[in-house]
């Protein structure tokens, strides 16, 4: 059985206050967003809130808890430290946790990019991530009216808007990222 005041412990002791109170109204919002798509709200709980739960305060100590866990760091995830937190995440989920559902495990490993084939559960915690309540930006209003009302739609707005931005700061776009909106749009 999943102990939300012990997570909650748990992001107290590891992440910034800003990031636990983040990671709180993820929750929330993925529960709210579950209820509206027949998504089990008790998985939409423990992925929103733990989906951060590897993006830990000091990068050493990210990198030492991803030695200790044995995971090999492949592919984009080399070149782009801001991917690590979700497959962290995953890993914490299990480990600290005890949470084996592989739903779940995806949920937060894949909050960040996305990826082509999107369960429900998947959709509701990405956006939950880039929706909730805390989260101030031109449109945000907009996407999660979205959001409530034709969840792919909001999500290829969203990955739109996540691409533009990226590619305005020169950053890194991840091929999930890319696979995932053109997923979506050949669904249409």
């Amino acid at each position: 059985m999943f102990d939300r005041d012990k997570a909650i412990e748990y992001l107290r002791t590891h992440l910034s206050e800003r990031r636990v109170g983040h990671s709180i109204r993820v929750m929330k919002m993925s529960m709210e967003l579950a209820k509206i798509w027949g998504v089990d709200e008790s998985k939409a709980e423990i992925a929103g809130l733990l989906h951060d739960s590897g993006k830990w305060q000091s990068k050493e100590d990210a990198l030492k808890k991803i030695e200790n866990f044995g995971i090999i760091l492949e592919n984009e995830l080399v070149y782009d430290y801001n991917l690590v937190h979700g497959i962290l995440g995953m890993y914490i989920a299990q480990n600290e946790f005890g949470v084996y559902d592989r739903e779940v495990l995806d949920a937060i490993r894949y909050h960040i990019t996305g990826r082509r084939n999107m369960t429900m559960l998947e959709k509701v915690v990405y956006l939950a991530d880039k929706l909730e309540q805390g989260r101030d930006y031109p449109r945000v209003d907009e996407f999660r009216e979205l959001a409530r009302n034709d969840i792919d739609k909001a999500l290829i707005a969203v990955f739109g808007d996540t691409v533009k931005l990226l590619i305005d700061r020169g950053e890194f776009i991840a091929t999930d990222t890319v696979e995932a909106r053109n997923w979506l749009l050949l669904k249409e």
